[in-house]
């Protein structure tokens, strides 16, 4: 796509190309100022393009939401340069190319490598730096983080006599239960198989975490509806509270030994862990909340 303009952006002149791809006449298009074209918040952006011409740039390069005749938008990629009378510029032209199918395929290829392919819900890598972010705020505001680690009880049950697709179906809804339950701020994982794993923030107390890690047990072991009945789903839940200096695999690694200890000695419960004791009490104790 080629277009010229003058250096209030009133289009000139406008190629078959230009006027294919973005769906309008040369009648509509020619004399109109180019800002109609750009989508909200792109102004800035062109205005400084401009800018870098007027200040005597051989050319300058940008990528620009434009706004098609029927609405839509596309990403385009443009290289301007000058139009000089008498070495002086007047307007400048563009040239420039529809790059929304190669930005797409970008960043599908970023979701595919930082998301779990069957929930949809970030995986191990985009955890652990979500992690990292959450450790961080946290020693900024002296605020501790927890990281809740939960995996579903006896599923390879589930695989071996209902068959894997079935097992895919109560992952999945395991995974959309853990959205709903879990607040925006909370990141919540497939880490593998039938493992999650999601941070909580701005931690009031223990009790706190109990009673949430109570309520994600009751709704993750509702059964669940597949194509020929019901799954009866159990799970068993670790929580792991930030130590001074702890890292993500530290406190994932807690969190992991308070699961397993949850899921030993009594599954369908949670675990505390708890670095000066050999045993992890449950969180879930009746007589531990009442206190």
């Amino acid at each position: 796509m080629i277009l010229s303009m003058d250096l209030e952006g009133n289009v000139w002149t406008a190629n078959p190309a230009c006027l294919q791809v973005l769906g309008f006449s040369p009648e509509e298009m020619i004399g109109t100022n180019i800002v109609g074209y750009l989508a909200a918040g792109e102004r800035e952006r062109a205005g400084a393009m401009f800018g870098q011409i007027l200040a005597g740039a051989d050319y300058v390069t940008g990528e620009f939401k434009h706004v098609r005749k029927d609405g839509s938008q596309i990403d385009v990629d443009v290289v301007a340069h000058p139009i000089l009378e008498d070495g002086r510029p007047v307007g400048l032209e563009g040239v420039a190319r529809d790059v929304s199918e190669r930005n797409a395929l970008r960043d599908a290829l970023a979701h595919q490598a930082l998301h779990d392919a069957l929930t949809g819900l970030p995986n191990r890598t985009l955890f652990h730096d979500r992690l990292a972010q959450a450790l961080a705020r946290a020693e900024r505001l002296s605020s501790p983080v927890a990281v809740m680690l939960l995996d579903l009880d006896d599923f390879k049950l589930i695989n071996d006599t209902r068959g894997h697709g079935v097992g895919d179906q109560v992952l999945v809804a395991v995974a959309r239960r853990l959205e709903q339950e879990l607040r925006r701020s909370e990141s919540v994982a497939r880490l593998g198989g039938d493992e999650f794993a999601f941070t909580v923030e701005e931690i009031k107390g223990e009790l706190e975490l109990a009673a949430l890690a109570g309520r994600i047990l009751s709704v993750v072991t509702e059964p669940v509806t597949v194509v020929d009945g019901l799954v009866h789903v159990a799970a068993s839940l670790g929580i792991a509270l930030t130590e001074p200096g702890e890292d993500t695999g530290a406190l994932l690694r807690h969190a992991d030994i308070a699961m397993y200890h949850a899921k030993a000695d009594h599954r369908g419960h949670f675990a505390f862990y708890d670095p000066k004791a050999h045993e992890f009490p449950h969180a879930n104790d009746a007589q531990r909340l009442a206190a």
